[in-house]
């Protein structure tokens, strides 16, 4: 990606936004996968970025991606092209055409341009201040000089005169430069908590162009622990931050400097407002959603509607689920109709998810013989579930109902057939779903459900 945006960039130099992204990339991922500790410039093979997730030196097993390289035990094609990569770190700091010469990043150099020397200094990014010294033939020339997008009031300033730039653009300076002539760009760095794409409630926490991270040590979060904003605190040092998450205050640093320890980049945090009553609701007499707030139900690979609900032939037939569904929320209960014509292990009532990592499924009956509840987040190393007391029963409607609030409770005909009482993730780190199934799993190779469904319903308890 490095590589990619460098030569996009090269194509349309009016475009910092491609700069934006290599000056992330290289911040927060290349400098952080390089072994501080390591005489011969050791790297990782894979950064991970699960709350489990850890970069490891000596102590970590060769065969473990998140471990450093080694001399001769584990050096992949990776560890090379990463080692080559390292190299190549100035070659992006400026670009020459022409009488203009464009500062890209902010790093410590000399540049010499038509018999001009140009000196950067700055210890950015744990500072926002960048000095350009020119050593000045009396000749003019053009300097770009990029404003990140990620900045808010930048000020350029040359030979003490100021003014405010616009973030996401080039500063541009037409001049005959002389010697000791002075450009300073200041760029204020402020924390932002960023929303993850999927999941508008899990964010991460930057300072500037740095993805702080949370440090753990040898005892990592079980899943992605939710956090307190208003906690939220500078610390010694130069871009040192702690929060309060799952009770507990951790120190935040800029992730390239976490080494040899358990970290984790994301966080869920509370809505400003909580949603309270009705998500979604599909009777399933017909595909409309009762409040006409979704988009209508879709049957497929043969599923066809019923006299009380939807009937589903166990061999593909199942129903879709617009996107989305419980996005946000703190606390949800799931419930349904079903009627089994005959019971197969891993068989779905439901299964809202994104793949086979990340999901919240019912199954009529586990391997164990009880109907399970349950959840996962990709990264967390097992599921969070609650078996009932019974298998679900063939050949009758039964009404199943899920409670994701601090505890996980499953309820048979309205009576609590199982408890969890501590799971380690809740309802906010789901996200909004991608792939929502009822008779169907995520999972391809799980049997398809063979009976009908009814009453589908999604609500935000109040309590």
């Amino acid at each position: 990606m490095l590589k990619l945006t460098r030569r996009l960039s090269a194509i349309d130099p009016s475009r910092t936004d491609y700069l934006d992204y290599y000056e992330w990339a290289l911040l927060n991922q290349m400098l952080g996968e390089q072994d501080p500790d390591s005489a011969h410039g050791n790297v990782t093979y894979y950064t991970g970025l699960s709350p489990t997730a850890s970069r490891k030196g000596k102590e970590g097993l060769a065969s473990d991606p998140g471990s450093y390289s080694s001399d001769y035990g584990n050096f992949s094609c990776d560890h090379g092209t990463g080692l080559e990569t390292h190299t190549k770190f100035a070659e992006p700091i400026a670009d020459a055409g022409g009488d203009t010469l464009s500062v890209n990043l902010f790093i410590p150099a000399e540049i010499e341009f038509r018999g001009n020397k140009i000196q950067i200094k700055t210890d950015f990014p744990y500072d926002g201040r960048v000095r350009l010294t020119v050593t000045g033939t009396g000749r003019p020339f053009t300097l770009r000089v990029r404003i990140p997008g990620w900045v808010r009031e930048p000020v350029l300033t040359v030979n003490g005169d100021s003014r405010r730039e616009r973030p996401g653009t080039f500063a541009v300076l037409r001049r005959v430069w002389r010697h000791g002539d002075v450009v300073t760009l200041d760029l204020p760095l402020t924390t932002r908590w960023r929303p993850a794409p999927d999941n508008p409630a899990v964010h991460a926490l930057t300072y500037g162009p740095l993805v702080l991270a949370a440090r753990y040590g040898t005892a990592p979060p079980a899943a992605l622990p939710t956090a307190d904003p208003r906690t939220l605190r500078r610390e010694a040092g130069a871009a040192e931050f702690s929060v309060v998450a799952a009770g507990t205050r951790v120190r935040l640093s800029p992730f390239l400097d976490v080494h040899h320890e358990h970290y984790n980049v994301y966080f869920a945090l509370p809505p400003a407002r909580r949603r309270t009553g009705v998500v979604a609701a599909y009777p399933l007499i017909d595909l409309h959603e009762e409040n006409r707030r979704w988009p209508d139900a879709v049957l497929a690979g043969g599923a066809v509607p019923g006299e009380r609900g939807v009937e589903l032939n166990g061999t593909g037939a199942h129903v879709v689920l617009p996107a989305g569904l419980p996005a946000n929320l703190t606390a949800l209960t799931v419930s349904a109709w079903v009627r089994l014509d005959s019971i197969a292990n891993s068989a779905r009532v439901f299964d809202l998810g994104f793949n086979t990592q990340s999901y919240m499924f019912l199954t009529p009956r586990t391997g164990n013989g009880t109907a399970r509840f349950a959840m996962k987040l990709g990264g967390m190393e097992t599921e969070d579930f609650v078996d009932a007391a019974i298998a679900l029963p063939v050949g009758v409607w039964t009404h199943v109902e899920v409670r994701v609030a601090g505890t996980l409770t499953f309820l048979i005909d309205g009576e609590v057939s199982g408890v969890n009482p501590a799971p380690r993730m809740g309802a906010l780190l789901l996200g909004a779903t991608q792939f929502n199934y009822l008779g169907r799993s995520q999972n391809p190779k799980h049997p398809f459900l063979h009976g009908a469904i009814a009453g589908f319903r999604l609500s935000a308890p109040a309590g």
